[in-house]
C-alpha cells in the first residue's frame, strides 16, 4: 500500500519512478517530489534535477523535520 501511494504521489514528475524501497529513493528526488506535492511553494522542483543525490537527501530530510516534525533517522551517503 505504501509503495502504491508513493508512486501516485510522484506521478507527473519526470524521471521520478518508484519501483522499490531502495534504489528509487537513493537520489532524494522521490522524497522531494512527495514533499513538493504537499507544499509546492517551499521546494523548487527544478533545482532537484540539478542537485547531487546528497544535496537532495539533505534538503528533503531538513525540510521534513522543519515543516512536518519528522525526525531524521538515516544519514545521506
Amino acid at each position: 500500500m505504501l509503495l502504491i501511494w508513493a508512486r501516485q504521489q510522484c506521478q507527473g514528475y519526470p524521471g521520478i519512478y518508484i519501483d522499490d524501497f531502495t534504489r528509487s529513493w537513493r537520489n532524494g528526488r522521490a522524497f522531494l517530489a512527495i514533499l513538493h506535492r504537499h507544499n509546492p511553494q517551499l521546494i523548487n522542483i527544478k533545482e532537484v534535477y540539478r542537485n547531487s543525490n546528497r544535496e537532495n537527501l539533505v534538503k528533503a530530510f531538513d525540510f521534513a523535520q522543519k515543516h512536518y516534525g519528522i525526525m531524521q533517522l538515516i544519514d545521506p551517503e
